[in-house]
């Protein structure tokens, strides 16, 4: 049981859902041993929700926090007074949130194939979108890297990633501007080859 004590995380005042169970660590450890002194969990209402007894965690007490319901937790003892806060897994969450453009860039992309060829203009601005789309999944997956992850290697390869991106899609939109000009000048050309004519 002390090796699996030892690999659960501490407790922080504010705790995701996604981290519990947490060890709670004391600040000191009593005389004696820990396991002589008791641990009171309550919540916001006052009602207990567990009793505990610290465990040994060289060289101060822990004890294991196990409540992954949303809420306010207190708990009280001779060794340590505290507070945990539980909230939504913010990790889960900010995963969706990088998929939800993902999903919209592959919508627009297969509405885009999907469309006839009389409907160029709107498939062209359908897949332009969709490139968007793709490259604001990307930002929001280095904001979730930067926030939650201590991974630097990751962090300078989403970066890269955005900014190689970000040229691709700044091409893309060169080449439509540029192609849009041709053809305006060309249509101008003939316009004006057809009043000579006449």
């Amino acid at each position: 049981m002390i090796p699996i004590a030892y690999a659960i995380q501490e407790c922080q005042r504010t705790t995701d859902v996604g981290s519990i169970p947490c060890n709670i660590i004391s600040s000191w450890k009593p005389t004696g041993n820990c396991e002589d002194y008791g641990l009171t969990i309550y919540n916001s209402s006052g009602d207990i929700q567990q009793n505990l007894t610290w465990g040994d965690y060289p060289p101060i007490c822990n004890a294991t926090f196990n409540i992954s319901q949303v809420g306010s937790y207190y708990f009280n003892s001779t060794v340590e007074n505290g507070v945990i806060n539980v909230v939504g897994d913010s990790k889960l969450i900010s995963a969706i949130i990088i998929l939800i453009p993902m999903l919209m860039a592959i919508v627009l992309i297969i509405a885009s194939l999907s469309m006839s060829d009389r409907h160029s203009v709107l498939k062209i601005y359908l897949f332009l979108i969709s490139l968007l789309m793709f490259y604001v999944s990307l930002h929001l997956a280095m904001i979730n890297v930067v926030k939650f992850m201590d991974f630097p290697e990751l962090q300078n390869l989403i970066g890269s990633t955005v900014y190689w991106f970000a040229i691709l899609f700044g091409g893309i939109i060169l080449y439509f501007m540029i192609y849009l000009l041709y053809i305006m000048f060309r249509t101008m050309a003939q316009s004006k080859d057809e009043r000579i004519e006449y």
